[in-house]
């Protein structure tokens, strides 16, 4: 397995028995939630994706 590190474009090989982690830290946050009785009309309107 190769493991390629992009902000320090350090490409390395892994082996079987090698050791490694990753940790990603992100936030996480809970948006406000409106309720609506309706939508507003769209471009797409019924027509989906």
């Amino acid at each position: 397995m190769l493991l390629f590190m992009s902000e320090e474009v350090l490409l390395t090989q892994i082996t079987r028995g090698d050791r490694f982690a990753q940790l990603i830290c992100e936030r996480i946050e809970t948006p406000v939630i409106v309720l609506v009785n309706e939508l507003d009309f769209t471009k797409r309107n019924n027509e989906g994706l």
